[in-house]
């Protein structure tokens, strides 16, 4: 089994990495700070979705699909079924999960239309799902199922996300772009 502090150690390489980037690319004038926050965010999402990984090899070679394709029907169990605690992990954990998301993505895009963010996010949700059930598949264990209700959830706190930040986009945005110049302008 591999635990989540792989997936830290993966992160920390990257983010090392692109310090390092950041301060040999002259070229580089993307605001360092805001993508050094996305890494750190999307080392999170991998730690939280994919780890730990569980590898069963007990000799057998039958594989099992964890994959639930009914809308709202994981979600209606936990409401009807699941101690509160347990409720609040799922459900709010996978809305929360990408709210950030929905919040770096505006800052991040040359031109942030609703609908491309939109997009990303889906995009972004259904390859969490999908990799969770190949991962699964490739290991031969089903410690994730990939559920629709988990590209709802996500996708609804991605979308929360955007629509918190569509209310500062005014006062974020030139922020970024100022930050970006000052930074270019501080390396030459």
């Amino acid at each position: 089994m591999l635990g989540r502090e792989y997936a830290w150690l993966v992160g920390g390489i990257v983010l090392l990495l692109y310090i390092l980037y950041c301060g040999r690319n002259e070229k580089h004038n993307k605001s360092p700070i805001l993508y050094g926050l996305f890494i750190v965010y999307i080392t999170v999402v991998v730690s939280l979705t994919f780890f730990p990984l569980v590898y069963i090899n007990d000799g057998t070679k039958s594989i099992q699909i964890a994959l639930i394709m009914r809308p709202f029907r994981t979600i209606s169990n936990f409401l009807k079924y699941a101690p509160l605690q347990f409720k609040i992990e799922q459900l709010l954990g996978n809305v929360l999960l990408t709210v950030p998301l929905g919040i770096f993505l505006p800052l991040m895009l040359k031109k942030p239309r609703p609908y491309k963010v939109l997009l990303i996010i889906l995009a972004f949700t259904v390859t969490i799902e999908t990799l969770q059930l190949a991962i699964g598949a490739i290991l031969g264990s089903f410690y994730r199922v990939c559920d629709i209700d988990d590209v709802i959830l996500n996708f609804f706190g991605g979308t929360l996300g955007y629509l918190v930040f569509l209310p500062f986009k005014h006062c974020l945005c030139p922020k970024i772009l100022e930050f970006k110049g000052k930074f270019a302008r501080r390396k030459k």
